[in-house]
């Protein structure tokens, strides 16, 4: 879980100061093209990171790389937030940003590894589901 510290604003854009689990470095919010990437020093050794972000992180994901086999990677959810249609289009094709494709490949991917939830609720499960059914949808709009 996420612990929140402190809210800014700078030109007049919202930061918010996060402490996460370093072994979830990939931050994503609720709407599509939020994607931030913690760095975590190689060397460092803690088990929280501290950094901003401009949006309220929902999920705080494992990277792609997990460092040690057999380690439960877990998936921890830090803002129970519904995932939100970034543009309505059912005619035109989504244009398809840089953040947009990492926020989706980066949903698939956790997915595809099937990283378990840290918070065992049916809700929980239910919201991930969701984020998962966004991402694949989004995909094919991106087409």
């Amino acid at each position: 879980m996420t612990h929140y510290t402190r809210t800014c604003q700078i030109d007049n854009t919202r930061w918010r100061q996060v402490c996460i689990p370093a072994a979830n470095p990939l931050l994503i919010g609720a709407r599509p093209g939020e994607v931030f990437h913690c760095r975590v020093l190689n060397n460092a050794k803690t088990e929280w990171v501290l950094t901003s972000v401009s949006f309220t992180p929902v999920w705080a994901l494992p990277s792609a790389r997990i460092p040690k086999k057999n380690c439960p990677a877990a998936i921890q959810l830090a803002e129970f937030e519904e995932p939100l249609n970034p543009i309505e289009r059912s005619l035109h094709k989504l244009k398809a940003t840089s953040a947009l494709r990492k926020w989706v490949f980066v949903v698939r991917n956790a997915q595809r590894n099937r990283f378990v939830l840290a918070v065992k609720s049916e809700e929980a499960y239910a919201l991930w589901r969701r984020y998962g059914d966004a991402a694949k949808k989004l995909r094919k709009q991106m087409r």
